[in-house]
C-alpha cells in the first residue's frame, strides 16, 4: 500500500475543499445580490419589532402597578400617608413611581419625594382627563416631569368616587432614560436609526448615537410622517428608489410605535465585504499552499494551541470570538466554543433576569400577603383563630402560584384555576359542578380570582352549599358582548345547603368578594343571599382575564 506524507494529504485535501468552495461561493454570491434587498428588509421589520417586544413588557408591568395600587385600602379610606408610605416601600428599586392626584390635576402624593411635600399640577393634564373618561388604564405621551424634571411617560387609572378621600386618578410613572437599552442594545449598520415615538409624533427614545432627542419632533424619510401610521395595528415597510428602507411596527396597547430606517447599502455593506474577504482569501490560501505546505505542520499544531486556549478562557467565563485557521474542521470547532460562550453569557443574563423578575413577583406577592394578614388580624381577635384564617388563606394564593409555576408563569385555563381551588371542598363532577368556555387567564388575573374563589369555597365549606352532603356548587361562566365590549360573566351558585342568612358584620372575605375583585378586573361584583343558597356574580371586561392574542379571532 502506498503511503504519502502529511502535507500530501493535506496539499490534496485543501485542494478538495476549496476548488469546490470557490465555485460554490461565486454562484451564491451572484444569487445574493438578487435577494439581498428582500432579507434587509424583512430584518429591518424584525428589529423594530423586537423593539416594540421588549417595551411591551415594561408597559405590562406598570399596567399590573396601577391595577395593584389602585385596589389599596388605603386609597378609600383617605389615608393617603399610608399609601404613600406602602407603595413607596412596594415599588422600591423598581424605577416606577406613583402620583395620586384630585379630579382638577392636583398631586395628593407623589412617592418622588417624601409625603408632605408641596406638590403643582402634574404634567400631563391631557392624561388626567384621558383616564378619567375612560375605565381603562391610559398610556400617556411623552412628557417633562415637573417633579423629577425629567423626561417620563405614565399609565393612569381612574378611581371610583370615594366619599372619604380626593383621589380620583392613580398614575404610575417611569423616566424615559430607563427604555434606552432597549435601543441600545440593538446592533445597527452604519447610517441607520431606530426610535420609538408616542401619538403625538414626538420621540420616547432613539439611537443615542443619532441626536435625536426625547421630546422632539420625529422625521422619517420618504416623505412618510409618524401620523400616517396612526390607528395601524399590521407591521410595515417601505422603500424607495435612492435605495431607503423604513421598518413600522406598533407596541400593543399604547398609542406608541417603532419605527427602525436607513440606507440599504449600509446594512449590505458588511455583508458583501465578508464574502469578499472570503472569496480573495480563499484563492490566496490555494496559490501560496504549494509553497508553504511544509510549515502547516507547525501552523497546525498553533491552530491547535489557540483552540485549547479559546477552551481555557471560556472555563474562565469569557467571551471568546471563533478563530480563523483556514481549516473547516478546526474553524467549526473553535465556532462552537465560541457559541458556546456566548450561550453562556446568555444564560447568565437570562438568570439575573429571572431573578430581578423573581424579585419583582416576590414584593407584590409579599403586598398581598401583607394586605391579607393585617385584614384578618382586624377582623379576629382570637390568635389560634387568626393564624387558621390566615393560613387558609395563603394556602389558596399558594394554590394559585403553584398552577402559575408549572405553566412558567405564561398563562392558566380558568377551569384549571377554579378546580385546583376547589379540590379540598368536594369532587369536581359530583356536588360541585363547573362549566364555562376555555380561557387562559394572566398571571395577575389568576392571583386575584383565586382568592376569591378560595373565599367562596371556604364560606360553603362552613356555612353554604358545601356544608352539608346534600349541598352543591356550580361555578359557571360565559362570555358575553355589550355596547363596552366582551365581558367575562362569572356566577357562583349554592344550593341544597342551610338556610341562608345575610351575615350582619361582614369579614375580609366579603371585601375580597365585593370590592377588592370589582375594582382589580375594572368591573362589578354583587352577593345574593337567596333561599336556595348563596349567589356570587362578577363581571368585568374580558381584556382584564384573557392572555392577549391579537392575532386570533374569537369564535
Amino acid at each position: 500500500m502506498t503511503r504519502f506524507s502529511i502535507s500530501t494529504w493535506l496539499g490534496a485535501l485543501i485542494l478538495a475543499i476549496f476548488l469546490p468552495l470557490f465555485a460554490f461561493v461565486v454562484l451564491l454570491l451572484g444569487q445574493l445580490q438578487a435577494s439581498d434587498n428582500a432579507k434587509v428588509e424583512q430584518r429591518t421589520v424584525r428589529e423594530a419589532a423586537s423593539i416594540a417586544q421588549a417595551i411591551k413588557p415594561v408597559i405590562d408591568s406598570m399596567l399590573i402597578t396601577v391595577n395593584l395600587v389602585s385596589s389599596m385600602e388605603e386609597l378609600s379610606q383617605g389615608d393617603l400617608e399610608g399609601f404613600h408610605r406602602r407603595s413607596r416601600f412596594a415599588l422600591r428599586g423598581s424605577g416606577n413611581y406613583i402620583i395620586v392626584t384630585d379630579k382638577n390635576g392636583q398631586q395628593l402624593l407623589n412617592t418622588r419625594v417624601d409625603f408632605g411635600t408641596e406638590l403643582g399640577l402634574v404634567a400631563d393634564m391631557d392624561g388626567i382627563e384621558n383616564a378619567m373618561a375612560s375605565s381603562m388604564p391610559y398610556v400617556s405621551n411623552v412628557l417633562l416631569g415637573r417633579t423629577g424634571g425629567k423626561w417620563a411617560f405614565n399609565v393612569l387609572k381612574a378611581l371610583p368616587n370615594f366619599t372619604t378621600s380626593e383621589a380620583h386618578v392613580v398614575v404610575t410613572t417611569k423616566n424615559t432614560e430607563d427604555l434606552a437599552p432597549v435601543i441600545d442594545r440593538l446592533v445597527l449598520a452604519p447610517g441607520w436609526t431606530a426610535a420609538v415615538v408616542d401619538d403625538h409624533s414626538r420621540i420616547v427614545v432613539a439611537s443615542s448615537e443619532r441626536g435625536l432627542n426625547t421630546g422632539d419632533a420625529l422625521v422619517l424619510p420618504m416623505g412618510l410622517l409618524p401620523s400616517d401610521f396612526s390607528g395601524t395595528s399590521r407591521f410595515r415597510r417601505f422603500s424607495d428608489a435612492e435605495g431607503n428602507i423604513l421598518g413600522y411596527a406598533p407596541i400593543i396597547g399604547t398609542q406608541w410605535a417603532t419605527f427602525v430606517w436607513g440606507p440599504a447599502d449600509a446594512a449590505q455593506a458588511s455583508l458583501l465585504q465578508s464574502w469578499q474577504i472570503l472569496i480573495w482569501g480563499g484563492l490566496i490560501f490555494l496559490l501560496l499552499s504549494l509553497a508553504i505546505l511544509y510549515l502547516f505542520t507547525r501552523f497546525l499544531k498553533k491552530t491547535v494551541y489557540n483552540v485549547a486556549q479559546m477552551a481555557e478562557r471560556l472555563g474562565e467565563g469569557e467571551i471568546v470570538s471563533p478563530i480563523d485557521s483556514r481549516i473547516s474542521e478546526i474553524d467549526r470547532v473553535a465556532k462552537a466554543l465560541s457559541n458556546a460562550s456566548f450561550d453562556r453569557s446568555q444564560r447568565e443574563e437570562t438568570i439575573t433576569f429571572v431573578m430581578k423578575e423573581l424579585a419583582h413577583r416576590t414584593k407584590n406577592l409579599i403586598a398581598v400577603v401583607i394586605s391579607i394578614v393585617r385584614q384578618t388580624a382586624k377582623r379576629n381577635a382570637d390568635p389560634q383563630q387568626m393564624a387558621k384564617s390566615i393560613t387558609s388563606r395563603i394556602m389558596g394564593l399558594g394554590a394559585s402560584i403553584d398552577s402559575l409555576t408549572a405553566r412558567e408563569w405564561a398563562s392558566v385555563p380558568l377551569r384549571e384555576l377554579v378546580e385546583s381551588q376547589l379540590a379540598h371542598f368536594g369532587a369536581a363532577g359530583g356536588n360541585i359542578k363547573v362549566k364555562g368556555p376555555d380561557i387562559d387567564l394572566r398571571p395577575d388575573a389568576v392571583q386575584h380570582m383565586g382568592m376569591a374563589l378560595h373565599e367562596l369555597a371556604t364560606n360553603a365549606a362552613k356555612h353554604g352549599g358545601l356544608s352539608i352532603s346534600t349541598g352543591s356548587v356550580e361555578v359557571s361562566w360565559a362570555i358575553e358582548t355589550s355596547d363596552d365590549g366582551q365581558q367575562l360573566r362569572l356566577q357562583w351558585l349554592e344550593s341544597g345547603g342551610p338556610a341562608v342568612v345575610e351575615p350582619e358584620n361582614k369579614g375580609f372575605g366579603a371585601q375580597i368578594l365585593e370590592r377588592h375583585v370589582a375594582a382589580t378586573f375594572n368591573g362589578q361584583a354583587s352577593t345574593e343571599y337567596l333561599s336556595t343558597g348563596l349567589r356570587w356574580v362578577l363581571t368585568a371586561p374580558l381584556q382584564q382575564f384573557e392572555v392577549p392574542n391579537p392575532g386570533a379571532a374569537r369564535k
